[in-house]
């Protein structure tokens, strides 16, 4: 009869993740530690990736702030420079009509002080004046109307010469003498005078332009 026997393999069933030494303890492969490492990376890389993102986040938004930042400023510098222009042609505008009312009130101001001095370096000693009346005409000339008195009739034409020849023609025109009267017993005879003096020679303005030549 023919004896049988069963063999037994000698391959491990067990998984291989965990070997045996030779005091009979249990010792892990060394694919577990590597796999802990690679668990530890991606942990790293994913933290690595959050941080990034958030970063991102970050700096779109610093720019997005900065840009309404310098928006908001463009635009107050843009309100600024309309504001100043509007004030500064508001102050133009007003300094121009000050500056054209002051034209105005020089152009109609009349230097009386020169037709004083025409007068006086134009009567005679032995005439004086008792009124002085000027007025304005339609024709931008002035009329002026004086009352005198002279000693007889020889100082009313000699008055009347002295303003009609000569350089007091320049400034007086059309003179004339009138209402002669002479009181009995005295020397003394009143008289008027009638003249015209340009605006030009007694204007402030054109005194004031001629002086300055």
């Amino acid at each position: 009869m023919e004896t049988r026997f069963q063999t037994t393999s000698f391959i491990p069933k067990a998984p291989l993740d965990n070997v045996v030494d030779d005091h009979g303890k249990i010792q892990r492969a060394s694919g577990s530690s590597t796999a802990g490492t690679s668990s530890f990376f991606i942990l790293i890389s994913f933290f690595l990736f959050i941080c990034s993102i958030v970063s991102a986040g970050i700096i779109f938004s610093l720019n997005k702030f900065t840009i309404s930042q310098k928006k908001s400023a463009n635009d107050s510098l843009v309100n600024s420079q309309k504001n100043i222009n509007t004030d500064t042609i508001e102050e133009l505008k007003s300094l121009n009509s000050r500056l054209g009312l002051i034209q105005s009130l020089l152009k109609k101001h009349v230097a009386v002080s020169a037709v004083f001095n025409e007068l006086g370096k134009n009567t005679i000693t032995q005439v004086s004046f008792s009124s002085f009346d000027l007025k304005r005409k339609t024709d931008n000339t002035f009329a002026l109307v004086l009352k005198a008195q002279g000693v007889g009739y020889e100082s009313i034409v000699a008055q009347d010469s002295q303003l009609s020849t000569g350089p007091a023609q320049k400034f007086f025109k059309n003179t004339s003498i009138t209402d002669f009267v002479k009181s009995k017993g005295q020397d003394l005879t009143s008289f008027g005078i009638t003249t015209s003096v340009s605006s030009g020679a007694i204007n402030f303005a054109e005194i004031i332009k001629n002086t300055t030549k």
